[in-house]
């Protein structure tokens, strides 16, 4: 049995060699390639690499186990169509036929990034004697440049499309990331190799002694997912604080258990988990502080930096059935001293907006709770409370009711409860119109944390500079004066042309850049 390295690794290469080599030879590649190979060796396997970079004959022939013209689709590598097509028939014969010349049964080929043309070139080689084929992705296809000709774009669209449809037949891949696996075939066999380095090119570094710094070497590059790298150091959080999240559902419930841990949360909570409640009583608000085991895990004498997502406020807005049935039904016995009602009792008939009311006045009551639990237990001198409610109530059946609020003067209907409270601070109000984008930035900067306001799409409400503008989804935006839709204002007095088209290209490049 023998082991072939297909991929572009240079032997006995040096540093001013490298620099002539350019863009046609990688110094990392080259590494990690060798990495493996030493690897292999130290397991008492012999990996026997084949390369199919270009570079000049001179050094080619110098430097590499052998020569042999190649192009691939790497973003510095000029690609016209009868050299790529050139190149790729010269690849694909010189590795068929060499592989084909001596690979026998049970030989492994081991091949180095998705190249097109070396996947296909193996693929038939092993044909005859159905060789595994082991795939190590160090970048993904579609991450790879985008820039380039309008052929250039086409021909690695084509390129990802058979790549894609080649993977199915691999027998094992190795990847730099769990992340990177979403792009492999379903159920393919894979395994993680990360953290490659030599050790022989650390021993002059200095080592640096300051915790709790992170550096990041690499481009600044939107497809080299840097908005993700830049996300999980946000997520990095004080070791001191214990974050949970409550809610009355279960983890399952929009993956709640499985995504809050993905942001950074020590635990998902939910009421409906715990098994106690003979009714939907678990739907109240007040059971996220009521519940014994919620506030043994809520309230502790350490750090703790809880998100409890309330429920009472939701749909159904009526009598027949939910919430409202529910508080309605406690009002009535608690009236009329009763401990359930009759079987044939009817309940008197409320609209979806005293509903609403009522089911509010249910969160209003859980707050009454917090802050009494909180002052019981000493606690509420050194917590900060910051309430927000996401969206209006867009689920009402009966629109007219909206229609009220949609025709005021300032929009009213966008205006959403927005407070942080804390036992000591002095009161401060925010006149400007603001969303939910600039809670997160606000409350950094009110606690005196460090913070990059480029890590964030909002903005802190309460800084001088503070824009006072806010957007939504379908694009339109209002600035506290005036609503503009489609680019054309809606509501209020006309500003400006020049400003206006300011404006809607600002939030046209807000959305743009954090879909």
């Amino acid at each position: 049995m023998a082991f072939y390295l297909i991929g572009s690794y240079i032997n006995s290469i040096d540093d001013s060699t490298m620099q002539q080599l350019n863009a046609m030879s990688d110094p990392a590649a080259n590494i990690y390639q060798e990495s493996l190979i030493k690897g292999f060796f130290n397991c008492g396997i012999e990996l026997i690499p084949y390369s199919f970079k270009v570079v000049s004959k001179k050094l080619y022939s110098q430097y590499s186990l052998f020569y042999k013209s190649w192009c691939s689709l790497y973003p510095n590598v000029s690609i016209k169509p009868r050299s790529y097509i050139k190149n790729f028939i010269e690849c694909y014969f010189f590795l068929y036929k060499s592989l084909r010349s001596k690979l026998q049964r049970n030989d492994v080929i081991i091949l180095y990034s998705l190249n097109i043309a070396a996947i296909i070139s193996t693929l038939v080689a092993c044909r005859k004697y159905h060789n595994k084929i082991c795939v190590i992705i160090t970048d993904l296809p579609l991450h790879m440049s985008t820039n380039g000709s309008i052929f250039y774009h086409i021909m690695k669209w084509v390129a990802n499309k058979i790549i894609k449809s080649c993977m199915r037949k691999i027998t094992c891949f190795g990847i730099l990331s769990e992340y990177m696996s979403e792009y492999l075939p379903k159920h393919a066999n894979y395994v993680v190799i990360e953290g490659i380095y030599s050790p022989c090119n650390l021993v002059n570094i200095p080592q640096p002694k300051i915790d709790g710094r992170i550096l990041y070497s690499g481009t600044l590059a939107e497809r080299y997912g840097i908005k993700n790298l830049l996300l999980a150091f946000n997520l990095l959080k004080n070791e001191n604080y214990s974050v949970n999240a409550f809610h009355m559902n279960d983890g399952e419930y929009y993956s709640r258990a499985t995504n809050y841990k993905n942001w950074g949360y020590d635990n998902y909570y939910g009421l409906k988990e715990l098994g106690t409640y003979k009714d939907d009583s678990y739907t109240l608000d007040r059971e996220l502080i009521l519940n014994e085991t919620f506030k043994e895990k809520m309230f502790s004498e350490e750090k703790f930096a809880d998100y409890i997502i309330t429920y009472s406020g939701h749909l159904p807005f009526t009598t027949e059935k939910g919430v409202c049935k529910k508080l309605v039904t406690e009002d009535i016995l608690k009236e009329q001293g009763l401990e359930e009602l009759p079987s044939d009792y009817v309940l008197p008939t409320m609209s979806e907006e005293d509903c609403a009311r009522r089911q509010a006045k249910e969160t209003d009551y859980m707050v009454e709770l917090l802050i009494n639990t909180l002052t019981e237990k000493n606690l509420i001198d050194n917590t900060v409370i910051v309430v927000f409610t996401d969206h209006y109530l867009y689920t009402l059946s009966d629109q007219t009711i909206l229609d009220k609020y949609k025709d005021t003067s300032n929009n009213l209907i966008n205006h959403t409860p927005f407070f942080i409270w804390d036992n000591g601070n002095t009161k401060k109000k925010v006149t400007s119109v603001t969303s939910q984008l600039n809670i997160l930035p606000t409350i950094i900067n009110l606690l005196g944390l460090e913070y990059h306001p480029n890590y964030y799409i909002g903005k802190d409400a309460l800084n001088g500079s503070y824009n006072g503008i806010v957007f939504f989804s379908d694009y339109s935006w209002y600035d506290g004066s005036i609503y503009v839709d489609g680019g054309i204002i809606t509501k209020g007095k006309e500003i400006d042309s020049l400003l206006l088209e300011d404006k809607n290209y600002y939030i046209n490049y807000l959305i743009k850049i954090n879909i």
